[in-house]
């Protein structure tokens, strides 16, 4: 059975439906089949190394897959949605104001796409899109849920900086979206695992200045605000070699009501600062201490062209929690090059201390760092 469409043909095995043989998701043609055989063609797109996964006509319903249970009678998204758009109406964008393009990645927690968002000046921008995956029942309730969302949209609405991923605006329906600032060139982290990639020093001073650059925003403002996840995968790399600082799903005021959230043990052990696994208040300075293992994750790149990951030349730390036991309890930390400057070994020594009120503020490290640059 033929659809009308040239860039569909019957699909053999199902003799009622079509298959896609195009980047085209057929949200409107007829005789499709059953709706997740989206997924299926939508996955054979992605294989395909299609660029476009979902049409550029902005009035169309967007296709199921970006939440396969969204219409079900009373589904749990649909309330969050409606919740956030109660709350907080001068975040949200219609939908028709966003088109999907290609899929960038994805985590536990979300999907990424690029795509490109009218924005208030009428003109398209290349953006990110995250679409959350909002699922009720695991390890938090529904209301803790859309607490965290709010917290996320609220502490990236504050922030404005050439060195924090600027947030755009938020979509609640068909799904949840958050439209985010592009970075062409992704994770810090990718780029340094390519063998290719070369860091010098000028790349060096620039992208740990800029680093601390974005993360004093967090840390000036007011209430304070502290991420509480840094590292090379959640600092973005713009086309002109820019960091932005990303990811602010673990990040919170330090005027929160409940203080109990800031001394759970949270974020990536091998970037985790000591006192966070003694259950201690978590502040600016145990940012810095997660700072300072991106600076030496920098300067194993430099000194020895390739990437090392964290704690990886000690045989006897296999696994996270055996890395954040060994640096709170025993002290241990990564091992620097024969070559490492001294000065500069000096300098993240200090960052990764394990009494808080040794390690330097963002603007400390930021001057510290400049006269080095020029020594």
């Amino acid at each position: 059975m033929e659809c009308g469409c040239t860039q569909y043909e019957v699909n053999k095995l199902e003799k009622n439906s079509c298959i896609c043989v195009c980047g085209h998701f057929p949200a409107s043609h007829k005789n499709m089949g059953v709706p997740t055989a989206g997924l299926s063609q939508l996955n054979s797109v992605e294989n395909n190394k299609k660029k476009l996964l979902i049409p550029m006509k902005r009035n169309e319903i967007w296709p199921k897959i970006l939440n396969p249970h969204l219409y079900e009678e009373g589904n749990d998204m649909i309330e969050v949605s409606k919740k956030l758009k109660e709350d907080k109406p001068e975040w949200i964008t219609e939908p028709n104001k966003l088109i999907f393009l290609s899929k960038l990645g994805q985590g536990t927690s979300a999907k990424v796409y690029k795509g490109v968002f009218d924005s208030t000046t009428g003109v398209g921008v290349e953006v990110a899109i995250k679409v959350i995956d909002f699922r009720i029942g695991q390890s938090k309730n529904k209301e803790q849920q859309i607490l965290d969302l709010k917290k996320e949209f609220e502490i990236m609405s504050k922030l404005k900086s050439p060195n924090v991923v600027y947030l755009y605006s938020v979509i609640v329906n068909p799904t949840i979206c958050m439209i985010l600032e592009f970075c062409s060139l992704g994770a810090m982290y990718n780029l340094l695992q390519k063998e290719k990639f070369n860091v010098d020093w000028p790349l060096f001073f620039k992208w740990t200045s800029e680093t601390l650059q974005g993360l004093s925003v967090l840390h000036n403002s007011k209430p304070q605000i502290v991420h509480r996840d840094v590292k090379t995968l959640n600092l973005l790399i713009t086309e002109t070699y820019q960091v932005k600082v990303a990811d602010f799903g673990l990040s919170r005021s330090l005027d929160e009501p409940d203080m109990n959230t800031l001394q759970k043990l949270r974020g990536t052990y091998s970037y985790t600062a000591p006192e966070v696994y003694f259950g201690e208040t978590y502040t600016d300075k145990s940012d810095i201490f997660s700072v300072a293992i991106v600076f030496w994750e920098l300067l194993y790149k430099v000194l020895k062209k390739r990437y090392l990951h964290p704690y990886k030349e000690y045989s006897n730390l296999t696994f996270d929690f055996q890395i954040i036991i060994a640096v709170a309890k025993e002290g241990v930390r990564p091992s620097f090059p024969a070559n490492t400057p001294i000065r500069l070994q000096t300098l993240v020594k200090k960052m990764w201390q394990s009494s808080q009120t040794e390690r330097p503020s963002c603007h400390e490290l930021r001057e510290r760092l400049e006269h080095l640059h020029k020594v």
